[in-house]
């Protein structure tokens, strides 16, 4: 979300890409609980997979990040070449995406198979030298992506064109090619987090995402990313992740309510 507002664009269509990610995931091991022409695809792909259970996560991973790159396309595309604003664009693609993730499990859960259940749980649950996996995972794509923006001329690209769309594009700037890559970026790391969400849980829920866009936002622009674009980073988003993550918990530990949990969290 960082990259993508830094380009002045939005995505609000992240949540139901995290729904769409768990459910196409828990499908792949459980292929019958899915129809229509996905479950044909899924079906293949299980087919295909080894009997070791480590290559099998890896392989439905690879395939669900990668239909998640082709909606983040989507997305770029509308918006970089269709000239759609990007909220009307991700708006559209977050009903879509919500009501495709419904249809292809026919608005069921999907229960994962218990003789993967162990595996697809210590990726999401489980700790290496005592530190969460999910935790591992965000620290070494935070370090990547954190890399990419002050080390790289893409990083120095994804500010200018924020900054000034046409004065990037009079200086040489793809800026069709590198705002698309920033609309993939943000659906395939979407994407990533279905998968983790969906291994703690070994249930894949086509309505798993439901809100998390809220969040995603939040934390960048309290972590001093202008909305505008051009201006903010990386450092300033961590800062806010912590800030969302710490009040979700101590709103959790005090008992508060969901439905109160969103009137603190707008009032922030």
């Amino acid at each position: 979300m960082t990259y993508v507002i830094l380009t002045a664009g939005i995505d609000i269509s992240v949540g139901s890409i995290v729904g769409f990610a768990s459910i196409v995931f828990a499908g792949c091991f459980q292929p019958s609980g899915l129809v229509g022409p996905v479950a044909g695809i899924v079906s293949v792909i299980n087919r295909i997979m080894p009997h070791d259970h480590v290559l099998c996560i890896i392989i439905a991973s690879v395939f669900v990040l990668f239909l998640c790159a082709l909606l983040g396309l989507i997305n770029g595309v509308g918006i970089s070449k269709g000239k759609l604003p990007p909220f009307i664009m991700t708006m559209g693609t977050l009903t879509m995406i919500k009501g495709f993730a419904l249809l292809v499990c026919e608005d069921k859960p999907l229960f994962m198979d218990v003789s993967i259940r162990s595996q697809i749980n210590w990726l999401g649950s489980g700790r290496v030298l005592g530190i969460p996996n999910p935790v591992i995972v965000y620290a070494i794509v935070t370090v990547i992506f954190v890399i990419i923006l002050t080390k790289t001329v893409f990083g120095r690209y994804i500010r200018a064109i924020g900054g000034n769309e046409e004065a990037a594009r009079v200086a040489g700037i793809n800026v069709s090619k590198y705002t698309t890559i920033v609309y993939i970026i943000s659906a395939v790391l979407a994407g990533l987090a279905g998968i983790l969400i969906t291994c703690r849980t070994a249930t894949g829920e086509p309505t798993l995402g439901t809100s998390y866009e809220q969040d995603a936002i939040a934390a960048t622009v309290i972590g001093g990313t202008l909305l505008t674009g051009g201006v903010g980073g990386m450092y300033g988003t961590i800062f806010g992740v912590l800030i969302i993550g710490v009040i979700n918990n101590v709103l959790n530990l005090t008992n508060v309510s969901p439905d109160f949990q969103y009137v603190v969290k707008g009032l922030i």
